[in-house]
């Protein structure tokens, strides 16, 4: 039995079950191991892209944008999105699927408890350089646990600015919950899983490449730095390969 049917099966089977509770779960774990496994039984290519609905616990449908082989959660393209926002406001999700969103907290943590997962984070600067990072194993807590954040071994080109974060719970600029004697979200004008305070920060503002002011931006650090704001930042999360 393919892996994936051992985390659709109890949820999908009984017959209690309803299209809301079986749907979500086939499309963000079940379908994208499956074209995993066995990609030509679909004949599609790497570039097709589909929305699909998952069903948070207030029960509110929220679209979201996914490829055969990746889930994005986290997009930066041009600063027309306001990311300076609220915990909750995170937490919920925010911002246009076609261009400029943060999925939500509450959502990336329903997606990655079904399973094992990889996030790669793309990213370009203004110059047209692209690079990339990867990590093993990512996922976030409940909100119970503030989604705090855990991640895996590391591989790319970017450098690691991101495996520091890992551990800390998620803060923002009116839920401080770093460990630094001020508050990181609202000195580097972003939300993060602040440690004290950061190395990366990309959703941070959108300052259009370098800037004066250090670390507020779109940053990350082992690549341009505190002192440049990237110009376009994909996060995005796939089922995990053994």
């Amino acid at each position: 039995m393919p892996a994936c049917l051992a985390v659709c099966l109890p949820v999908c089977l009984p017959s209690s079950a309803s299209l809301h509770a079986c749907l979500p779960v086939f499309l963000s774990a079940c379908l994208p191991s499956y074209l995993l496994m066995y990609p030509r039984v679909f004949h599609v290519h790497t570039h097709f892209t589909f929305r699909h609905l998952i069903y948070p616990n207030n029960g509110h449908n929220l679209r979201t944008v996914s490829s055969i082989y990746s889930q994005v959660f986290q997009r930066r393209t041009d600063g027309s999105v306001n990311f300076y926002r609220t915990w909750n406001e995170y937490r919920d999700g925010f911002g246009d699927l076609n261009n400029e969103f943060w999925l939500g907290n509450t959502n990336i943590h329903r997606i990655t408890s079904q399973g094992y997962y990889d996030l790669r984070i793309d990213l370009e600067d203004f110059e047209g350089n692209t690079t990339y990072a990867v990590y093993k194993n990512f996922s976030l807590a409940s909100q119970q646990d503030y989604f705090r954040l855990s991640l895996g071994e590391y591989s790319g080109n970017a450098g690691d600015s991101f495996s520091v974060h890992s551990g800390y719970r998620f803060s923002a600029k009116d839920f401080d919950l770093d460990h630094s004697g001020g508050n990181c979200a609202e000195k580097f004008k972003g939300a993060w899983w602040y440690t004290s305070c950061h190395l990366s920060n990309l959703n941070g503002l959108y300052l259009n490449g370098s800037h004066s002011s250090r670390a507020v931006g779109v940053n990350w650090k082992t690549w341009r730095g505190h002192y440049y704001s990237l110009k376009r930042t994909v996060m995005k999360i796939r089922p995990m390969e053994f």
